[in-house]
């Protein structure tokens, strides 16, 4: 008979460890879909600067939180 072991439970398998679902965001249209509740935003990696700019400054504006969106460039 299995035991319960360390796995992760599963109400927060396959979040972020901060606890959003993590939603993958090459625009920022696709900003306005967020549930800021529950899901954040995480910028595609073939995201230019400019875009990612125009992104987290629609972010910001929204109130939706950006895993990535902390460069230092």
């Amino acid at each position: 008979m299995p035991e319960a072991g360390l796995r992760t439970p599963k109400e927060e398998r396959g979040l972020h460890p901060s606890g959003f679902e993590d939603v993958l965001v090459h625009r920022p249209e696709d900003l306005e879909d967020l549930n800021v509740e529950e899901e954040a935003a995480r910028i595609g990696s073939t995201v230019g600067g400019r875009k990612r700019e125009m992104i987290l400054e629609k972010a910001e504006e929204l109130d939706v939180k950006v895993l990535n969106g902390d460069t230092d460039e």
